[in-house]
Protein backbone atom coordinates (compact mmCIF):
# COMPACT_ATOMS: atom_id res chain seq x y z
CA UNK A 1 0.00 0.00 0.00
CA UNK A 2 1.53 3.56 -0.88
CA UNK A 3 0.73 6.43 1.47
CA UNK A 4 1.82 9.78 2.19
CA UNK A 5 3.52 11.45 5.12
CA UNK A 6 3.66 15.16 4.78
CA UNK A 7 1.59 16.10 7.30
CA UNK A 8 3.53 13.04 9.27
CA UNK A 9 6.91 14.36 8.80
CA UNK A 10 7.08 17.70 10.86
CA UNK A 11 8.24 15.93 13.94
CA UNK A 12 10.66 13.74 12.52
CA UNK A 13 13.12 16.19 12.11
CA UNK A 14 13.67 16.60 15.82
CA UNK A 15 14.09 12.54 15.78
CA UNK A 16 17.89 12.66 13.71
CA UNK A 17 19.47 12.15 16.97
CA UNK A 18 17.21 9.11 17.73
CA UNK A 19 19.01 7.52 14.54
CA UNK A 20 22.88 6.67 15.68
CA UNK A 21 23.00 4.89 12.15
CA UNK A 22 21.67 7.97 10.14
CA UNK A 23 24.55 8.48 7.46
CA UNK A 24 25.89 11.95 6.58
CA UNK A 25 25.33 12.56 3.10
CA UNK A 26 25.91 15.48 1.08
CA UNK A 27 23.50 16.17 -1.75
CA UNK A 28 22.94 19.21 -4.12
CA UNK A 29 21.32 21.83 -2.47
CA UNK A 30 17.18 22.62 -2.46
CA UNK A 31 16.00 25.44 -4.38
CA UNK A 32 13.66 27.46 -2.64
CA UNK A 33 10.64 26.56 -5.23
CA UNK A 34 11.17 23.29 -5.37
CA UNK A 35 8.68 20.83 -3.91
CA UNK A 36 11.10 17.62 -2.14
CA UNK A 37 9.22 14.24 -2.94
CA UNK A 38 10.99 10.98 -1.36
CA UNK A 39 10.06 7.70 -2.71
CA UNK A 40 11.26 4.52 -1.78
CA UNK A 41 11.10 0.69 -3.01
CA UNK A 42 12.35 -2.41 -2.29
CA UNK A 43 13.29 -3.59 -5.69
CA UNK A 44 11.38 -3.30 -9.69
CA UNK A 45 8.88 -6.13 -11.15
CA UNK A 46 10.45 -5.37 -14.70
CA UNK A 47 14.34 -6.66 -15.45
CA UNK A 48 16.34 -4.03 -17.22
CA UNK A 49 18.16 -5.61 -20.10
CA UNK A 50 21.69 -3.87 -19.35
CA UNK A 51 23.06 -4.11 -15.80
CA UNK A 52 24.28 -1.30 -13.41
CA UNK A 53 27.33 -2.49 -11.45
CA UNK A 54 28.47 -5.39 -13.10
CA UNK A 55 27.48 -8.98 -14.50
CA UNK A 56 26.77 -10.30 -11.38
CA UNK A 57 23.95 -7.14 -10.58
CA UNK A 58 20.36 -8.11 -11.29
CA UNK A 59 19.65 -4.44 -11.94
CA UNK A 60 15.51 -3.55 -12.11
CA UNK A 61 13.61 -1.03 -13.94
CA UNK A 62 10.66 1.37 -12.10
CA UNK A 63 8.80 3.81 -14.26
CA UNK A 64 8.64 7.37 -12.86
CA UNK A 65 5.53 8.99 -14.44
CA UNK A 66 6.08 12.97 -13.51
CA UNK A 67 2.23 14.23 -13.31
CA UNK A 68 1.56 17.94 -15.38
CA UNK A 69 2.17 20.96 -13.24
CA UNK A 70 4.18 24.04 -12.70
CA UNK A 71 6.11 24.04 -9.48
CA UNK A 72 9.70 22.45 -10.16
CA UNK A 73 9.82 18.80 -8.56
CA UNK A 74 13.33 17.85 -6.39
CA UNK A 75 12.65 13.64 -6.34
CA UNK A 76 14.86 11.72 -3.98
CA UNK A 77 14.67 7.75 -5.37
CA UNK A 78 15.92 4.91 -3.41
CA UNK A 79 16.19 1.08 -3.81
CA UNK A 80 17.48 -1.99 -1.95
CA UNK A 81 17.85 -3.54 -5.36
CA UNK A 82 20.01 -2.08 -8.55
CA UNK A 83 17.86 -0.14 -10.44
CA UNK A 84 17.58 1.85 -13.68
CA UNK A 85 14.65 4.59 -13.06
CA UNK A 86 12.74 5.35 -15.97
CA UNK A 87 11.94 8.99 -15.70
CA UNK A 88 8.90 10.27 -18.50
CA UNK A 89 6.48 12.97 -18.69
CA UNK A 90 6.46 16.35 -17.43
CA UNK A 91 9.98 15.86 -16.72
CA UNK A 92 10.53 19.80 -17.21
CA UNK A 93 9.61 20.16 -14.23
CA UNK A 94 12.60 18.85 -12.63
CA UNK A 95 14.73 20.39 -10.62
CA UNK A 96 16.98 17.61 -9.34
CA UNK A 97 17.05 14.03 -9.06
CA UNK A 98 18.24 12.32 -6.23
CA UNK A 99 19.23 8.09 -6.42
CA UNK A 100 20.28 5.74 -4.02
CA UNK A 101 20.65 2.06 -3.40
CA UNK A 102 21.37 -0.11 -0.70
CA UNK A 103 23.21 -2.24 -3.73
CA UNK A 104 26.77 -1.11 -4.75
CA UNK A 105 28.70 -1.92 -7.91
CA UNK A 106 31.53 -4.95 -7.53
CA UNK A 107 33.75 -6.61 -10.52
CA UNK A 108 32.93 -10.24 -11.36
CA UNK A 109 33.96 -12.40 -8.94
CA UNK A 110 35.00 -9.81 -5.81
CA UNK A 111 34.79 -11.37 -2.64
CA UNK A 112 36.60 -8.09 -0.95
CA UNK A 113 34.74 -5.94 1.46
CA UNK A 114 32.81 -2.69 0.14
CA UNK A 115 34.76 0.44 0.15
CA UNK A 116 34.67 3.16 2.83
CA UNK A 117 31.86 4.88 0.94
CA UNK A 118 30.86 2.64 -1.76
CA UNK A 119 28.67 4.06 -5.03
CA UNK A 120 25.25 2.85 -5.00
CA UNK A 121 24.64 0.43 -7.92
CA UNK A 122 21.51 2.89 -9.56
CA UNK A 123 20.98 4.76 -12.45
CA UNK A 124 18.64 7.14 -14.25
CA UNK A 125 16.86 7.20 -18.27
CA UNK A 126 14.90 10.79 -19.35
CA UNK A 127 17.05 13.58 -17.21
CA UNK A 128 19.12 15.55 -18.34
CA UNK A 129 22.87 14.25 -17.18
CA UNK A 130 23.18 17.48 -14.83
CA UNK A 131 20.56 16.92 -12.93
CA UNK A 132 21.18 14.07 -11.40
CA UNK A 133 23.13 12.87 -8.48
CA UNK A 134 23.95 9.18 -7.85
CA UNK A 135 24.35 9.28 -4.51
CA UNK A 136 26.23 7.00 -1.83
CA UNK A 137 25.01 3.36 -0.75
CA UNK A 138 21.81 4.11 1.78
CA UNK A 139 22.20 8.22 1.38
CA UNK A 140 19.33 8.10 2.20
CA UNK A 141 18.91 4.45 3.67
CA UNK A 142 16.18 2.40 0.91
CA UNK A 143 12.75 1.31 2.16
CA UNK A 144 9.66 0.53 1.14
CA UNK A 145 7.13 1.48 4.75
CA UNK A 146 6.41 4.87 4.14
CA UNK A 147 5.63 4.93 8.09
CA UNK A 148 8.14 2.58 9.19
CA UNK A 149 11.10 2.99 10.76
CA UNK A 150 13.11 3.07 7.64
CA UNK A 151 11.59 5.95 6.37
CA UNK A 152 11.76 7.98 9.39
CA UNK A 153 16.05 7.59 8.96
CA UNK A 154 15.31 8.69 5.62
CA UNK A 155 13.71 11.63 6.18
CA UNK A 156 15.72 12.68 9.22
CA UNK A 157 18.64 12.10 6.51
CA UNK A 158 17.61 14.56 4.28
CA UNK A 159 16.86 16.82 7.03
CA UNK A 160 20.60 16.62 7.85
CA UNK A 161 21.56 17.20 4.21
CA UNK A 162 19.15 19.73 2.88
CA UNK A 163 18.21 21.25 5.92
CA UNK A 164 14.19 20.63 5.02
CA UNK A 165 12.42 17.81 5.31
CA UNK A 166 10.09 16.18 2.35
CA UNK A 167 6.77 17.61 1.32
CA UNK A 168 5.70 14.19 0.66
CA UNK A 169 7.30 10.58 1.53
CA UNK A 170 5.63 7.36 -0.55
CA UNK A 171 6.70 3.62 -0.74
CA UNK A 172 6.39 0.22 -2.13
CA UNK A 173 7.53 -2.99 -2.20
CA UNK A 174 7.75 -4.53 -5.41
CA UNK A 175 7.45 -1.97 -8.14
CA UNK A 176 6.55 -0.85 -11.26
CA UNK A 177 5.36 2.04 -11.63
CA UNK A 178 4.95 5.30 -9.61
CA UNK A 179 2.81 9.13 -10.42
CA UNK A 180 4.69 11.71 -9.17
CA UNK A 181 4.13 14.07 -7.23
CA UNK A 182 0.99 12.33 -6.01
CA UNK A 183 2.50 9.11 -5.12
CA UNK A 184 0.28 6.97 -7.23
CA UNK A 185 0.98 3.61 -8.55
CA UNK A 186 -0.76 2.98 -11.59
CA UNK A 187 -1.74 -0.81 -11.81
CA UNK A 188 0.32 -2.58 -14.41
CA UNK A 189 -0.84 -4.17 -17.30
CA UNK A 190 -3.11 -7.10 -17.94
CA UNK A 191 -1.02 -8.36 -21.26
CA UNK A 192 1.49 -10.64 -20.53
CA UNK A 193 4.99 -9.61 -21.74
CA UNK A 194 5.98 -11.74 -24.84
CA UNK A 195 8.59 -14.18 -25.00
CA UNK A 196 11.66 -12.90 -26.46
CA UNK A 197 12.81 -14.57 -29.48
CA UNK A 198 14.91 -17.85 -28.92
CA UNK A 199 13.69 -18.30 -25.35
CA UNK A 200 11.88 -21.30 -23.79
CA UNK A 201 8.62 -20.79 -22.91
CA UNK A 202 8.13 -22.73 -19.70
CA UNK A 203 10.73 -21.00 -18.29
CA UNK A 204 10.25 -17.53 -19.32
CA UNK A 205 6.40 -17.45 -17.78
CA UNK A 206 8.19 -18.85 -14.69
CA UNK A 207 10.21 -15.69 -14.89
CA UNK A 208 7.54 -13.69 -15.33
CA UNK A 209 6.07 -14.84 -11.75
CA UNK A 210 8.75 -12.91 -10.14
CA UNK A 211 8.68 -10.23 -12.48
CA UNK A 212 5.53 -10.14 -14.44
CA UNK A 213 6.73 -6.36 -16.24
CA UNK A 214 9.21 -8.56 -17.93
CA UNK A 215 12.28 -7.72 -19.51
CA UNK A 216 12.67 -3.71 -20.55
CA UNK A 217 15.02 -2.74 -23.41
CA UNK A 218 17.27 -0.19 -22.70
CA UNK A 219 20.13 1.35 -24.39
CA UNK A 220 23.61 1.91 -22.14
CA UNK A 221 23.97 4.94 -23.51
CA UNK A 222 20.50 6.32 -21.66
CA UNK A 223 21.07 5.69 -18.52
CA UNK A 224 22.90 8.44 -16.13
CA UNK A 225 25.23 6.04 -13.73
CA UNK A 226 28.36 6.30 -11.77
CA UNK A 227 28.82 2.78 -11.86
CA UNK A 228 29.35 0.66 -15.15
CA UNK A 229 26.47 0.22 -17.66
CA UNK A 230 26.31 -2.86 -19.76
CA UNK A 231 24.31 -5.44 -21.67
CA UNK A 232 24.37 -8.58 -19.90
CA UNK A 233 25.72 -11.51 -21.06
CA UNK A 234 23.34 -13.64 -19.66
CA UNK A 235 19.88 -12.29 -18.26
CA UNK A 236 19.06 -12.45 -14.51
CA UNK A 237 17.34 -15.09 -12.50
CA UNK A 238 15.09 -17.26 -14.92
CA UNK A 239 15.09 -14.90 -17.65
CA UNK A 240 19.17 -16.18 -18.28
CA UNK A 241 17.53 -19.84 -17.72
CA UNK A 242 15.18 -19.18 -20.02
CA UNK A 243 17.54 -17.79 -22.28
CA UNK A 244 20.64 -20.61 -22.24
CA UNK A 245 17.71 -22.98 -22.37
CA UNK A 246 16.51 -21.71 -25.26
CA UNK A 247 19.52 -21.37 -26.91
CA UNK A 248 20.50 -24.93 -26.00
CA UNK A 249 23.26 -24.22 -23.55
CA UNK A 250 21.65 -26.26 -20.77
CA UNK A 251 19.16 -29.02 -20.43
CA UNK A 252 16.47 -29.12 -17.76
CA UNK A 253 16.27 -32.49 -15.64
CA UNK A 254 13.39 -33.96 -14.76
CA UNK A 255 14.54 -32.88 -11.30
CA UNK A 256 14.19 -29.51 -11.91
CA UNK A 257 18.29 -28.91 -11.93
CA UNK A 258 20.01 -28.02 -14.73
CA UNK A 259 23.39 -29.59 -16.99
CA UNK A 260 25.42 -27.26 -18.63
CA UNK A 261 25.96 -28.82 -22.08
CA UNK A 262 28.42 -25.99 -23.36
CA UNK A 263 30.54 -23.13 -22.07
CA UNK A 264 28.26 -20.48 -21.07
CA UNK A 265 29.50 -16.66 -20.72
CA UNK A 266 28.28 -15.98 -17.37
CA UNK A 267 25.88 -17.62 -14.59
CA UNK A 268 22.64 -15.78 -14.21
CA UNK A 269 22.51 -12.77 -11.33
CA UNK A 270 20.50 -13.66 -8.82
CA UNK A 271 20.70 -17.49 -9.62
CA UNK A 272 18.40 -19.84 -8.30
CA UNK A 273 19.45 -23.24 -9.55
CA UNK A 274 21.53 -25.78 -9.57
CA UNK A 275 23.64 -26.82 -12.06
CA UNK A 276 26.03 -29.85 -13.02
CA UNK A 277 28.95 -29.45 -15.70
CA UNK A 278 29.32 -31.79 -18.51
CA UNK A 279 32.50 -32.74 -18.70
CA UNK A 280 34.87 -31.07 -20.44
CA UNK A 281 32.86 -27.52 -19.82
CA UNK A 282 34.48 -25.11 -17.97
CA UNK A 283 33.44 -23.59 -14.55
CA UNK A 284 31.50 -20.48 -16.02
CA UNK A 285 32.24 -16.88 -14.33
CA UNK A 286 29.92 -15.20 -12.24
CA UNK A 287 28.70 -15.44 -8.43
CA UNK A 288 26.41 -18.22 -7.79
CA UNK A 289 24.56 -16.44 -5.16
CA UNK A 290 22.26 -18.76 -3.86
CA UNK A 291 22.76 -21.58 -6.31
CA UNK A 292 24.82 -24.36 -6.54
CA UNK A 293 26.95 -25.67 -9.46
CA UNK A 294 28.41 -29.05 -9.61
CA UNK A 295 31.59 -30.50 -11.73
CA UNK A 296 30.25 -34.01 -13.04
CA UNK A 297 34.17 -35.12 -13.82
CA UNK A 298 35.12 -34.12 -10.12
CA UNK A 299 32.51 -33.73 -8.07
CA UNK A 300 34.17 -30.61 -7.13
CA UNK A 301 31.06 -27.75 -5.94
CA UNK A 302 30.74 -24.07 -6.03
CA UNK A 303 28.29 -22.08 -4.48
CA UNK A 304 27.73 -21.53 -0.38
CA UNK A 305 24.12 -23.39 -0.60
CA UNK A 306 25.74 -26.65 -2.45
CA UNK A 307 25.81 -28.82 1.27
CA UNK A 308 21.70 -27.90 1.79
CA UNK A 309 21.22 -29.16 -2.06
CA UNK A 310 23.18 -32.56 -1.31
CA UNK A 311 26.19 -31.44 -1.98
CA UNK A 312 28.66 -32.01 0.15
CA UNK A 313 32.27 -32.17 -1.15
CA UNK A 314 34.90 -29.66 -0.93
CA UNK A 315 34.42 -26.57 -3.04
CA UNK A 316 36.89 -25.34 -5.55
Amino acid sequence: MVAGLAAACAPLAAQASTYPEMPRCTLPSLPGDARLVLFGAYSGNAVSSVSVGGPDQATDVIDVEIERGTRRLYLVLTSYESMVWRIRGDTGRIAAVVVSAFLYPRKAGDKSSPPPVPMSAAGVTGVPREKVTIAPTNCPAFFHAPDGKEARTAVATLHRALGFRPDAVFGGYHVRRVALPSGTLPPGEKAVPPTPAGFDLALWREALRYHPGGLVRIGRGRVVARAPVAPYPVLPSEMGLAQLLGAGAIERRPDGTFRVLRPIAHLPPRLRAKFFLAPGVPMPPGDPWNGCIVEEATGRTRGSICAMMGERTPEQ
